[in-house]
């Protein structure tokens, strides 16, 4: 397949993942006029329409979701046999591409980054934020950390170690409102949360499902930094991490409150496809075991 081609496909796939030009084109660091150039021309080689624009949503026909059914196995071949060939190469030089949640990237991943590439200068690291929590589609990237059990057993998969959900105010907070004194006892209060549900954060997993958050939630966002801004503002209650608010733990700027609690816990995994890894991918991986194990036990 020449490699246009190839890059036609992967625009393709992205476009019907994640149902957009636009956040196609965002993910691949290009404009959506592009995209959209990269799919029309692979419909023109095909002969064929695969894809139904509208300005809200676009819609696969039937050979659109015949083909989108069998692209991840052919990218998948491709980014095999490429793996394959530079498995040869055992200098470790290149760019492997790792996804993650922004704040466990930005908090866990990049300090550690600099002791690895100052022992390998030919290595670059391609970090993908995403938010999104399902299994990655592996033929775009070479590594990702999530968390949760994977159902995808086809996965080479490296345990990191487990998140811990922790529940914490600030102190003036807890001074002028109180301490909550169960987990359902929160909904009284103001609640920062999670703005897309997810199994292991927020407050959702916590309450019962039968109670309502809609006036309890003072403020709503993905970015968990942002909401350990807001708890150690005073803005309200937060459920997090362990490793997003240890250090506001430890230097007092936020408390833990009901600490007996069970808390919520998930495993975190470093995934990859199966087949040999080139020596850039396999030097990451050990370095990022290596680093984060400690900060995820």
């Amino acid at each position: 397949m020449p490699s246009s081609s190839s890059s036609n496909l992967e625009a393709f796939v992205q476009a019907v993942r994640l149902k957009s030009f636009s956040a196609a084109a965002r993910r691949r660091g290009q404009s959506p006029s592009v995209v959209a150039r990269q799919v029309s021309a692979l419909e023109k080689e095909l002969g064929v329409r695969l894809l139904l624009r509208s300005t809200r949503s676009l819609e696969l026909t039937d050979a659109g979701r015949t083909l989108y059914a069998r692209a991840a196995d052919i990218l998948e071949q491709i980014a095999c046999a490429k793996r394959e060939a530079t498995a040869r190469n055992k200098e470790v030089r290149g760019t492997v591409r790792l996804t993650c949640w922004p704040t466990l990237g930005k908090r866990l991943v990049l300090p550690c980054l600099p002791e690895l590439m100052a022992r390998f200068p030919a290595l670059s690291v391609d970090l993908d934020f995403s938010e999104m929590v399902h299994a990655p589609a592996m033929e775009l990237t070479d590594l990702a950390i999530r968390v949760g059990n994977q159902h995808d057993t086809t996965m080479i998969q490296t345990r990191l170690g487990t998140m811990r959900g922790v529940l914490v105010a600030s102190p003036a907070y807890i001074a002028r409102h109180g301490e909550p004194l169960s987990v359902d006892d929160c909904v009284r209060h103001k609640l920062i949360d999670k703005r897309h549900p997810a199994p292991f954060m927020g407050w959702r997993c916590l309450l019962q499902a039968n109670r309502s958050l809609d006036a309890a939630r003072v403020l709503t966002t993905d970015d968990l930094q942002a909401q350990s801004d807001a708890c150690a503002s005073g803005l309200g209650l937060a459920h997090l991490p362990s490793w997003v608010v240890n250090e506001r733990l430890r230097s007092g700027e936020l408390v833990e409150f009901l600490p007996k609690m069970k808390p919520i816990s998930a495993p975190v995994f470093l995934l990859r496809a199966p087949g040999s890894p080139p020596a850039s991918v396999s030097a990451l991986a050990r370095h990022l075991a290596k680093h984060l194990r400690p900060l995820l036990a």
